[in-house]
């Protein structure tokens, strides 16, 4: 059986599964070059199949997903029709839960995107929001008594019983392509994020899902999913959290994102009034599922007190470009403050009673866009050790492909194979069909620096120790906002400077921090934390040395990513850095300029690194740099003028 399963919304996706299997994943941004793609066309969904010798006659099945109370946008030769069809039969009997007064219908987009809309002469079909989810929590505040019960009566079903619980996930529609029809199934937004961490667990699991949408009916600012390898995600408990929608909203006061916000926010303590605003909060919580009047308004008006906690030596050294720094620094802050706390407080107690409550499912696994929160990631591990809390590479909506896909194979019964084993998360989807490598060097301009592939490391390695700064592009891309060692820009963390020069090159912010990337052999000697947690990006470390000034943050936290010896380059090249004494410990920062995705070819890795004007670029056809006034395109060798430790 073949399925083709598609993310309309933002951070638009394609996949393709074959008698269960991935076969191929594609994230729409890298490859048309606008940052967090928006609709499809069928022009682009006719190019991803070619290159799988693949058409759209040939599925049997389709699953859809798309941004939560936004319709479906794509060219006008798409349509999407909801019912159950004769179609639908060959897979799957008529469930109660899909007639049409159990949802309300969008077709409707938010922000900046109307005018995207509007530009692109999208059209739209409506997207479903169900309003009946059955026997599920509505809020996390209930008693272990309670939670205990229904999670029993849950893992306890009968099969027909959870099949009707997911049944409530998806909503049967007709995709059609010009003139081909195919059947298939919307998946719920937050279920198909809950689906595409449950592909990555692989057994008994709690899946919490969180972003930006408002509590306008359950599950639709995230929720509470049980997870098995046999039934797939179920939905349990509708947290009527709207953390990510406020962070969304603070961000827009002052013209940022919200992981921008993230970054600002430490450069100031909370101040005390905040906590009266998360007691607040918190109560809300038992109120019906709207956001208090005026909440972002109180929040701002907290900040802009007179007892405002800056950290006034280290914001002397910045530009950083608001109207009123001091009102958006310790917004942040604040912000930061109570989505953290509520966070930790709500979700990591309720999950623990989960746990207790059943045998086997100590395991969270955290995705949603709100899960690139990296401090309120490690404040809610430390917070619960006996709880493994886990946030996903592909935690924000570019997952929502797989996981839609996911969903479909586990209601219909048909048998995943994973490619990957139990336990193990990928950054990387594999495989994908995209010629990563078709590179000319001599198109590019670039010149190719004469270095053997055994003096590779050392020549990397000696590189860094002399100031250079290197751009990455190395095998299949990473899925998801973090780069993470294959499309990276990387640098040795013992010159501060490097800092400044990588975000002017980038056309990033001053004061916004770069990571680190750091063996796991030598991980306590800079840092303090749980190594295991950093393999992705996603948790912040206390710094505990003076020695990487480029990766430490105002707050001295940093977030790291840990490597081992599976990379073989970067592996190597800390070794050598350590060998010379100095720090093993480099800058690690996305290979893109602002406002461009993740390069994805190597040719869009040649025309970014031009841009910025870095030293070297550093791919598995060869070492390049710039040009040099008089330079041909051939090999040059470049000596080394070392630093001394």
């Amino acid at each position: 059986m073949k399925l083709l399963s598609i993310n309309f919304g933002h951070d638009a996706s394609l996949c393709v599964f074959k008698d269960g299997m991935l076969i191929d994943f594609c994230e729409l941004e890298r490859e048309t070059r606008i940052k967090h793609h928006f609709g499809l066309t069928s022009d682009l969904i006719a190019v991803y199949l070619e290159r799988l010798d693949m058409g759209f006659d040939e599925f049997d099945l389709v699953a859809v997903s798309g941004t939560q109370l936004w319709g479906l946008f794509h060219s006008a030769d798409i349509a999407v029709t909801y019912g159950y069809t004769p179609d639908h039969a060959k897979f799957c009997r008529p469930s109660p839960h899909w007639a049409s007064e159990n949802y309300r219908f969008f077709d409707g987009v938010t922000g900046g995107w109307a005018v995207h809309v509007e530009r692109e002469k999208l059209s739209v079909s409506p997207s479903p929001m169900r309003l009946d989810w059955g026997p599920v929590f509505r809020g996390i505040s209930s008693s272990f008594t309670a939670i205990t019960n229904l999670a029993r009566d849950f893992t306890g079903a009968a099969p027909d019983v959870k099949s009707q619980m997911q049944a409530r996930c998806l909503t049967p529609l007709t995709l059609t392509i010009g003139k081909i029809s195919k059947p298939g199934f919307f998946v719920d937004h937050h279920a198909a994020h809950a689906n595409y961490a449950g592909y990555y667990s692989g057994a008994h699991s709690i899946m919490v899902t969180h972003d930006g949408g408002l509590v306008a009916a359950p599950f639709t600012s995230g929720g509470i999913y049980l997870f098995d390898k046999a039934d797939g995600a179920l939905p349990f408990a509708s947290h009527r959290l709207a953390l990510g929608n406020i962070y969304d909203l603070v961000s827009r006061q002052f013209g940022i994102d919200p992981g921008k916000l993230m970054g600002l926010s430490s450069y100031a303590r909370p101040n005390k009034h905040v906590d009266a605003i998360i007691r607040q909060y918190s109560q809300s919580l038992h109120a019906p599922d709207t956001l208090p009047p005026g909440y972002i308004a109180t929040l701002l008006a907290t900040s802009a007190s007179l007892d405002q906690v800056l950290r006034d030596k280290v914001i002397a050294k910045f530009r950083f470009g608001f109207k009123d720094v001091a009102l958006a620094i310790q917004s942040a802050a604040n912000t930061q403050q109570l989505v953290q706390q509520v966070y930790v407080e709500q979700i990591g107690s309720y999950c623990e009673k989960l746990s207790l409550a059943l045998d086997g499912y100590s395991r969270v696994f955290m995705t949603g866009g709100f899960s690139l929160n990296c401090p309120t990631n490690t404040a809610i591990s430390q917070s619960y050790p006996g709880l493994d809390f886990r946030p996903l590479p592909a935690v924000a909506d570019t997952g929502l492909s797989l996981g839609a896909a996911v969903a479909a194979h586990y209601f219909l019964h048909i048998p995943l194979k994973f490619n990957c084993a139990e336990g193990v998360m990928a950054a990387a989807f594999p495989p994908s069909s995209l010629d990563h490598n078709a590179f000319d060097e001599i198109q590019s301009g670039l010149v190719l620096v004469d270095v053997r592939p055994e003096s590779r490391v050392d020549f990397v390695a000696d590189s860094l120790l002399e100031g250079k700064i290197i751009c990455l592009h190395r095998g299949r891309s990473e899925v998801g906002p973090r780069a993470l060692g294959r499309r990276s820009i990387i640098a040795w963390a013992g010159l501060e400077e490097t800092r400044d020069r990588i975000n002017r090159s980038k056309r990033r912010e001053s004061w916004r921090p770069l990571a680190p990337i750091c063996s796991i052999d030598d991980f306590h000697d800079y840092f303090v934390g749980d190594p295991e947690e950093c393999r992705f990006m996603l948790t912040t470390s206390k710094v505990i040395s003076r020695a990487i000034p480029a990766v430490t943050h105002v707050d001295n936290t940093a977030r790291v990513q840990v490597i081992d010896k599976e990379d073989e380059l970067l592996y190597g090249v800390l070794a050598r850095i350590k060998s010379r004494g100095f720090a093993p410990v480099i800058v690690n920062t996305s290979f893109n300029c602002a406002s461009e995705p993740l390069v994805e070819t190597v040719a869009d890795a040649a025309r970014s690194f031009k841009k910025m004007r870095f030293d070297y670029l550093v791919t598995e056809a060869g070492i390049f740099s710039l040009p040099q006034p008089g330079d041909t395109p051939e090999p040059q060798t470049h000596e080394m003028a070392l630093l001394s430790p």
